[in-house]
């Protein structure tokens, strides 16, 4: 005869999906607080770059003469044309923005930039290149040539970017919000 005293060893399986469930939804919540951290780390810099934009457009329209940025797969900056060409923009407001590690610039121009006209008088100085083509110009008009810009990650395949329309508007672009300035 088999006594009723007598314990079971083991888990039940009420006791093994409930654990399993568990594990499933602590699970869950790593895989979308890391995919937040890695978007959080960028959100200041296109923060700063959106800024930035605003700040060259102005810069742009003050001055009378347009304001380009070279993009770089890691960095910004920005140059000032005049009528000897692009050179490096002095102002502490348009520095140069680097991304934080892992991260990439890709750039997909609305139009193509055209070529302006520069003066050559023979002599050769060392802030102006030839080289020095912008990718991205703010008219003194307030236009832009327009484009998009996206920081990529390929870990977690996060994309996060900042859209510049041919009318100046810089919108950040993160799949949950859109601003626009």
């Amino acid at each position: 005869m088999i006594s009723a005293d007598k314990h079971q060893n083991g888990f039940t399986l009420i006791e093994l999906l409930v654990v399993a469930v568990l594990i499933g939804i602590l699970g869950s919540y790593v895989a979308v607080s890391t995919r937040t951290s890695k978007s959080s780390v960028i959100q200041p810099v296109l923060e700063n770059i959106r800024e930035s934009f605003i700040s060259a457009s102005r810069h742009a329209i003050l001055s009378g003469l347009p304001v380009g940025v070279v993009i770089d797969d890691t960095e910004l900056s920005f140059l000032r044309y005049s009528s000897q060409g692009w050179t490096a923009h002095g102002d502490e407001t348009l520095r140069t923005i680097q991304l934080p590690e892992d991260w990439q610039l890709v750039f997909s121009a609305h139009t193509r930039i055209p070529e302006l006209p520069v003066e050559t008088d023979g002599t050769a100085d060392t802030g102006k290149s030839a080289n020095l083509q912008p990718q991205l110009l703010f008219y003194p008009d307030g236009a832009t040539s327009g484009g998009t810009l996206e920081a990529v990650t390929y870990e977690n395949d996060v994309v996060v970017g900042l859209k510049v329309s041919v009318n100046g508007r810089v919108k950040l672009i993160d799949g949950k919000s859109d601003e626009e300035s």
